[in-house]
């Protein structure tokens, strides 16, 4: 996976792997951030995971200067990432549809 690093060069979301069938997300350590929580949030359901592993990690400062990183996702997020992943196969779509418009 490509990294798209944020500012002081740490880890963002799309680094993080996830895994539809447990509903967890795969760090780049090897370790399990696992659901926590439901928010609603600007009218979004969003659920909140973390990892009670990131204290040890050796890593732990290329992800994030908190205890433990935790990530939010949208309950639709996989509509996202299906759409994205169509675009990624068809990059030119986007321009041929804005030129139909």
């Amino acid at each position: 996976m490509t990294s798209g690093a944020k500012a002081d060069g740490r880890f963002n979301k799309t680094d993080f792997i996830y895994d539809a069938k447990t509903n967890e997300y795969q760090c780049l350590a090897g370790q399990r951030l696992i659901w926590r929580f439901s928010r609603v949030e600007n009218g979004l359901n969003l659920h909140g995971y973390w990892s009670s592993h990131c204290q040890q990690c050796d890593i732990k400062t290329k992800c994030t200067p908190s205890e433990q990183r935790s990530i939010s996702r949208w309950e639709h997020e996989d509509i996202l990432e299906a759409m994205q992943a169509r675009l990624d196969q068809a990059p030119d779509s986007m321009r041929l549809r804005c030129q139909t418009v």
